[in-house]
């Protein structure tokens, strides 16, 4: 068996290490191999496990014709059109064998090092493929070596390690030029599984016939790097060539891989939901870096090109050995300064981000301030958007505060539900200082007296009922909790799915908008009347001297806010706009019941995508409670979010948000306050940063606003904040 050593020292390719002096272990974070964080469903392992205590003494089918045979299914292509290898690289060195023939072979400069690694163990020196920085000009130089008689040239698409995907019309052209000239064109696919878009793909060419051949993996996208196999893709005589190259390996699909492969297939929603995760924790790994100030390349892949100082060799060192992370060195790529990340789950970019800023130094910056000048030409300083304030809460230092005894955590836990299904059946609103008959209430929650009963002595035994023999009636303290249900119709009614599967959410095997969904109609009953019992004092003090005659609300909810203001004034109009069809739809019922059917509009839609794609001119007052977070999570340019506000309201002169903010619990004494805990709680698993109020103010500065007013909103850590825009605009 040869020994490769040498020749990724001749390349200049750590090939499998985490980087130069560096011992790889098992507890460091393997972001270096493009490795899949997911894993396989739970009866494929159980399968695979079962295989491998009753079987490791066998041989594998030398044909691997089960594999070929649902590979070619799934492609919907003829079992003679797949080969099959032990990984990509083996198919690579096949297709070399076999086709390379004394008319040279072309590979893509500073890429994948396997291709030049086969033509150097095959005795061959290639010509190389030049490309610039983000992988551009690839396809020039491909058709360039096609028109000048290079017998074999291999692509790289989507492009290791920039991510980039070639451009249809660039991949055409390239297949052409293989067409008319002869040439077998080799289209690495490793990572096409991650794109959506099967016309980006040459396989369809492939299947059709056209001289090319399209090799992909089951090592990236569906998870089995360990039982490596890949398959290639083409016409039935190139096929057949390749197939034969590989006669002197009969055993190189193992038993297990060969098992998987079909059972993988067969899971439809598999790799769509890879894709997804993938793609969404891609994104988060992006606007990190980019709220870092570090320079990145888009990608399509499951991995990142990232800029890494002028010494990237030295940096993946200090990622390795200072915080545990391994990344690809590019600087034997050719691609000094750079490193590849592999793209894991939303933590793990997380940490790498954080890893990374500290090793280039950009967390250590002081942050620095500004002055913001409000209506009364009164100064106020709102500090700039420092590293610190750009690291997701959940990740922030956290102090231990005052405990809270065990007993009142649980006993906590089962009030807050009875305070929810007492919502639920409408008892609060009939309760008050008098004594209430209990019977009467049962009719009233069309529940029999007994259960009745059992959930008003849980109250009572929780202080916030008097229960007699007959009667009910509310102590001063219930008197305070019914005024804040609508925090419990939030968070038990709207987030119960939520916190019932937070062990699932955090070992990754359920994903938060997927199998676990918070109730968006609860969500927004909630949100209403919390706005109605809490924030409506503040909210009406804060109007009180702005005349306005048509508003819009900016995640709507069921419309409260909309219905109050446009029924104190028999002449406005509103517009409410929400993502949630749940919370539109009951938005729409309410307005229905109120009578304001011809005077507000409900529009369902992203807040953002319909803002970027139309303006609501005539509108006086714009309002957006309890969503700034949510817009801010879009775009790491703040301002630029509430810009777009202004331009598609572009006749209003008064905006109105309010939002809750981090709370700075390292100052923070005494009991916990309501609501906060879940609220951060909720928005980390969701992945959705919480801003400090000294954020709002600055992006509120940067986008143009004058701030006129900002006052405590009602619930603990929220603000109002009454924005005006000059005349002059």
């Amino acid at each position: 068996m040869r020994d490769y050593t040498g020749l990724f020292e001749l390349a200049g390719v750590d090939y499998a290490g985490g980087g130069i002096g560096t011992e790889v272990t098992d507890d460091m974070l393997r972001l270096h191999q493009n490795e899949s964080p997911y894993r396989l469903p739970g009866h494929i392992a159980q399968r695979l496990a079962e295989e491998a205590r009753e079987n490791c003494s066998r041989y594998p089918a030398a044909e691997s014709s089960q594999v070929r045979r649902a590979v070619a299914e799934y492609i919907r292509c003829a079992p003679e059109q797949i080969a099959v290898g032990n990984g990509v690289d083996e198919l690579i060195h096949l297709v070399v064998s076999a086709f390379a023939r004394g008319g040279g072979v072309a590979v893509p400069a500073s890429t994948f090092p396997g291709y030049r690694l086969a033509c150097t163990a095959a005795g061959i020196e290639p010509q190389e493929l030049p490309a610039g920085e983000d992988g551009s000009g690839t396809a020039d130089a491909v058709v360039a070596a096609c028109e000048a008689g290079v017998e074999l040239v291999f692509l790289c698409n989507p492009h290791n390690p920039t991510g980039a995907l070639l451009d249809r019309g660039d991949l055409a052209r390239c297949l052409t030029a293989a067409d008319e000239h002869g040439t077998v064109l080799v289209v690495d696919e490793a990572y096409m599984d991650f794109v959506a878009d099967e016309k980006a793909s040459a396989l369809e060419a492939a299947v059709t016939g056209r001289c090319v051949l399209v090799l992909r993996t089951f090592s990236k996208a569906w998870g089995l790097a360990s039982l490596r196999v890949g398959y290639a893709v083409g016409p039935e005589d190139l096929v057949g060539r390749l197939w034969r190259a590989r006669q002197s390996m009969p055993f190189h699909i193992n038993r297990p891989a060969q098992i998987a492969v079909p059972m993988l297939l067969a899971e439809k929603d598999f790799l769509p939901s890879v894709r997804r995760r993938t793609g969404e924790a891609r994104d988060l790994l992006c606007g990190l870096l980019g709220e870092r100030g570090i320079r990145h390349l888009p990608s399509a892949a499951n991995f990142v090109m990232v800029e890494a100082g002028p010494d990237s060799t030295a940096t993946a060192r200090r990622l390795a050995n200072d915080h545990r992370i391994l990344v690809r060195d590019l600087a034997p790529f050719g691609r000094a300064g750079w490193i590849r990340v592999t793209v894991g789950v939303p933590a793990d970019m997380e940490r790498f981000a954080d890893a990374l800023a500290h090793v280039l130094g950009g967390t250590e910056t002081e942050p620095a301030t500004a002055t913001a000048t409000d209506s009364r030409g009164e100064s106020v300083e709102v500090p700039d958007s420092s590293a610190a304030d750009l690291i997701p809460h959940w990740l922030r230092p956290t102090p231990t505060l005052e405990p809270v005894e065990p007993a009142a955590l649980f006993n906590g836990y089962t009030g807050a539900q009875v305070v929810f299904a007492l919502h639920r059946l409408g008892i609060w609103s009939a309760l008050g200082d008098q004594p209430v008959d209990v019977s009467g209430l049962a009719r009233r929650g069309g529940v029999s007296e007994d259960r009745m009963r059992a959930l008003l002595r849980v109250m009572a035994l929780l202080g916030y009922v008097r229960l007699g023999d007959a009667t009910v009636a509310l102590t001063d303290t219930g008197r305070a909790l019914v005024e804040q249900a609508g925090l419990f119709v939030w968070g038990v009614g709207g987030y119960g799915s939520l916190l019932a599967n937070l062990h699932g959410l955090a070992t990754r095997e359920l994903t938060y908008g997927q199998e676990v969904r918070r109730d968006e109609g609860m969500v927004a009953i909630g949100a209403g009347e919390a706005d109605r019992a809490l924030m409506q004092k503040a909210e009406a003090e804060i109007l009180a001297g702005i005349d306005f005659g048509t508003m819009a609300d900016i995640g709507c909810g069921d419309a409260t806010r909309l219905i109050r203001l446009c029924t104190a004034d028999g002449q406005r109009r509103g517009i409410g706009i929400d993502i949630s069809r749940a919370a539109c739809e009951l938005a729409t019922d309410r307005v229905g019941a109120a009578g304001l059917a011809d005077r507000v509009d409900i529009v369902h839609e992203n807040v953002l995508d319909t803002l970027s794609t139309r303006t609501f001119p005539g509108v006086d007052l714009v309002t957006g409670f309890l969503m700034l977070h949510d817009l801010f999570a879009t775009d790491d340019d703040h301002a630029a979010v509430l810009r777009t506000l202004r331009a598609a309201f572009p006749d209003a002169r008064s905006f109105l948000f309010a939002d809750t903010a981090l709370q700075d619990w390292d100052d923070h004494s005494g009991p916990l306050p309501i609501f906060n805990l879940e609220f951060e709680l909720v928005h980390a698993v969701m992945g959705v940063p919480l801003r400090t109020k000294e954020t709002y103010l600055r992006a509120f500065a940067d986008a143009g606003f004058t701030l006129e007013r900002c006052v405590p909103f009602g619930v603990p850590a929220t603000w109002a904040f009454l924005l005006s825009v000059p005349e002059a605009e």
